[in-house]
């Protein structure tokens, strides 16, 4: 339960009916301070890429509210950073990055994007 609530963000009532009871989550996972109050649920969802799906690359979309610094990093399943994929400033407005995935074994990985003090991390997979 707590990694359907923390990790992946399911909703309370979608993970009380996938595991068909209710629960107590546990808090396994550790918050980071965003700093942006009501625009982190617009930041969260104008993040996404495509393909996903992806075999050879993906495109990652994101949007920065305002000037900031800014870094895109890939990871693997254990939250390891494998590589970075952009890090420095950037205007506001939304941006892409392209990640090249042809390099990986076929799986789930994680692509994290931090503007400024905000962080989210969203999956992504790998086939072959």
């Amino acid at each position: 339960a707590a990694s359907l609530l923390q990790w992946f963000g399911v909703p309370a009532n979608d993970t009380q009916s996938i595991l068909y009871r209710e629960f107590s989550a546990l808090p396994l996972f550790k918050e980071i301070a965003a700093g942006v109050d009501d625009n982190n649920e617009i930041l969260s969802s104008s993040m996404y890429n495509a393909p996903n799906p992806c075999d050879e690359l993906t495109v990652i979309n994101y949007l920065v509210p305002q000037t900031s610094d800014v870094s895109v990093s890939l990871h693997d399943i254990r939250g390891e950073q494998l590589q970075v994929i952009f890090s420095g400033a950037q205007e506001m407005g939304v941006h892409s990055v392209t990640a090249r995935t042809a390099h990986l074994a076929a799986g789930t990985y994680f692509y994290k994007v931090r503007v400024g003090r905000w962080e989210q991390m969203k999956a992504l997979s790998v086939v072959r």
